[in-house]
């Protein structure tokens, strides 16, 4: 098993008010990603912010999901 997750809380989904999604892959794995934003900002309601690798944030430069 690699989780237990019953140690896991589970979060009111209308709390969050920002995400943090950590992201130091490859670019490639990077731009798969981008449908993730678009769906935690309807799910969620939320400002979605991406930490990358330098030079790697051109992939959301223009994506107006990402604050």
């Amino acid at each position: 098993m690699l989780f237990d997750f019953s140690k896991f809380k589970k979060i009111d989904k209308h709390s969050l008010k920002k995400v943090l999604v950590i992201h130091l892959g490859a670019i490639g794995d990077i731009i798969i990603t981008t449908p993730l934003v678009s769906a935690l900002k309807k799910e969620l309601n939320c400002d979605v912010s991406y930490l990358l690798n330098k030079g790697k944030e051109v992939v959301f430069e223009n994506n107006p999901n990402v604050d």
